[in-house]
């Protein structure tokens, strides 16, 4: 029968991949991730330019329409100028004739601007189409390529739940209940390697707890190597493994 210790070992191994299995069935496989991130990217580099270069039609439309209507205007003004018979009306028609030509250089000003922003916003939008059809490309076969996988990954997912619970059954249940507690609380890392300590003479031998740095006393790594207790370390709560070389 297998060491408990040795048990625990193989169950966080077993518990760590199908963690691993399950996300690359929930969502986007590891392989697959930088593709999908440049895709989605792309698709929202593409989608936010149109978005820019229809708002700005629209703008300039408007700044055209907005330029047409104060041409009219102005020509409306300067064919009463010829008009007028006092010397206050002629003033104050040029007056509004110089306003309404300030409108419209503004107003074109306005729509020039814009349609150049268009200009360098569609080209922009050709070359970003351009880039996602060869990712696109990418991104389906790909994807092609997880689907023929996808069962394998199912299958040896199903292979490791059933080694999860064989694993679980050589466990004492306190120890269990620690252990998956832990191992839910830190994330999928409840173990810790005894190492030695740095600095240490040789016949002064001393060892510590990896993660926290917390001293092992002797007889505990003497315990743990002979019989393979479940044996917790008093500071991190992790269950401490050590290696044979120690």
């Amino acid at each position: 029968m297998p060491r408990e210790l040795d048990s625990l070992v193989q169950l966080q191994l077993a518990l760590n991949e199908a963690d691993t299995a399950r996300r690359q069935l929930a969502g986007i496989p590891d392989s697959l991730l930088p593709t999908h991130e440049q895709h989605h990217h792309l698709l929202e580099v593409i989608q936010r330019l149109e978005g820019e270069i229809e708002a700005d039609e629209k703008l300039r439309r408007s700044a055209e329409l907005e330029a047409t209507a104060a041409a009219a205007k102005l020509e409306t003004y300067q064919e009463q100028i010829n008009r007028v018979t006092t010397q206050r009306e002629y003033g104050a028609l040029l007056k509004e004739i110089d306003t309404i030509k300030a409108k419209v250089s503004v107003h074109e000003d306005e729509a020039l601007a814009l349609l150049e922003r268009q200009e360098k916003a569609r080209a922009e939008l050709a070359t970003a189409r351009a880039e996602f059809a060869t990712v696109d490309s990418r991104y389906q076969e790909l994807l092609g390529l997880w689907q023929q996988e996808r069962p394998a990954v199912e299958a040896r997912l199903r292979d490791v739940v059933a080694d999860i619970d064989r694993l679980r059954a050589l466990i004492p249940g306190h120890p269990l209940r620690q252990f998956e507690l832990l191992y839910q609380r830190l994330g999928g890392d409840a173990l810790s390697t005894v190492t030695r300590m740095q600095g240490v003479g040789r016949s002064q031998a001393a060892w510590h707890c990896s993660v926290c740095n917390y001293r092992v006393r002797p007889q505990i790594i003497v315990e743990i190597k002979t019989t393979g207790a479940l044996v917790q370390c008093e500071r991190c709560h992790r269950f401490l493994r050590v290696e044979d070389s120690v």
